[in-house]
């Protein structure tokens, strides 16, 4: 990770962005991806609204059957809605949403996020820098608790040990996280990051093309790691910027994990290393996350007399499952996986 040289601090970027990003014309179209949003949509769209140089909205919507996609009809008819007429994932949705984009400049935000005052700042970074190719952000919970938006290169030794808990006994031992959680890295810019959380990230729209957008092999879950790393071996760079943030309130967060992110996670794992150290790499990495996940479920077992424990245990040992038939060459449709 490379901290910036030669970038202002936060104060004087975002002080000098609005009158340079106006004339450079850089125009921005919003992409919102949205599945069964109809709590978290209405303060994202407002957001979008209350920004000037968001100049189109774009929202794609994934087969929702909460009313959502009519309230926008009906509330928002200004907005560009795009019905896929099913659940494509996140990375299938934004390529959809970034062919009708119009401007030069794609944000990609989520559902369940609102964009704080500050894109100037992301704009004029872009402006200044025509090698970076795409501006992550801070995300930050309603109460102005930071959430991990940049993260370390995923290989296959972190996949497996960053699901091993080291991490939170051993803070200091980067090598078993994928995501920087310190909170001194978020509170300053940096250029030459590695990925940045596709909940808010600023593109240009040529660099998007540049890699044809998201891989669409991906249903859920690494999109945005595979799409930054795909950008920085084109030849662009990735900064990062806490001046351009979004309150950030994940609707599906527990904390308990999930069947379905977890599937999900080994699938989008197996992908991504299969793709990049080949498939005997990959399944010898999905060998090693059965381990963990089923060592993880056991000790989660022991937890007899309390019940989220076990069913978290009950989730790791599905992950395990999982993991394993892929470690032994099976192969399962594109899509959720539950």
């Amino acid at each position: 990770m490379t901290v910036s040289e030669g970038l202002d601090s936060p104060a004087t970027t975002a002080d000098r962005a609005p009158e340079s990003a106006n004339q450079a014309g850089l125009g921005v179209s919003a992409v919102i991806v949205n599945y069964n949003g109809a709590e978290c949509l209405p303060a994202c769209i407002l957001s979008l609204k209350n920004e000037h140089l968001v100049r189109q909205i774009i929202v794609v919507d994934n087969g929702s059957t909460d009313g959502s996609e009519q309230w926008l009809k009906e509330q928002h008819p200004d907005i560009t809605l795009i019905e896929s007429g099913a659940n494509l994932g996140f990375g299938r949705g934004c390529n959809l949403g970034a062919k009708a984009a119009t401007e030069p400049l794609i944000l990609l935000l989520n559902y369940d996020a609102e964009l704080a005052p500050g894109l100037d700042s992301a704009i004029e970074q872009l402006d200044r820098f025509p090698e970076t190719g795409l501006v992550g952000g801070r995300l930050v919970s309603s109460t102005g608790m930071p959430q991990p938006s940049v993260g370390y290169p995923h290989t296959p030794f972190r996949f497996v040990v960053s699901w091993s808990g080291l991490g939170r006994l051993l803070p200091w031992m980067t090598q078993f996280k994928r995501d920087i959680d310190h909170k001194e890295f978020y509170s300053n810019p940096h250029a030459g990051v590695v990925w940045v959380c596709g909940a808010l990230m600023l593109v240009r729209r040529d660099a998007w093309a540049s890699v044809d957008g998201m891989d669409p092999g991906y249903f859920l879950y690494l999109e945005d790691v595979d799409f930054c790393d795909r950008l920085t071996k084109a030849g662009w760079r990735l900064d990062y910027l806490p001046t351009f943030f979004a309150y950030h309130e994940p609707r599906m967060g527990s904390a308990v994990v999930s069947a379905r992110a977890l599937l999900a996670t080994v699938d989008s794992s197996r992908l991504y290393i299969s793709t990049r150290r080949g498939d005997g790499v990959a399944r010898l990495m999905c060998a090693g996350l059965g381990v963990v996940f089923l060592l993880r479920a056991f000790i989660l077992a022991l937890c007899i007399f309390r019940p989220a424990p076990l069913r978290e245990g009950t989730v790791f040992l599905k992950g395990a499952v999982r993991a394993f038939k892929l470690a032994l060459g099976q192969t399962f449709p594109w899509g959720p996986p539950c």
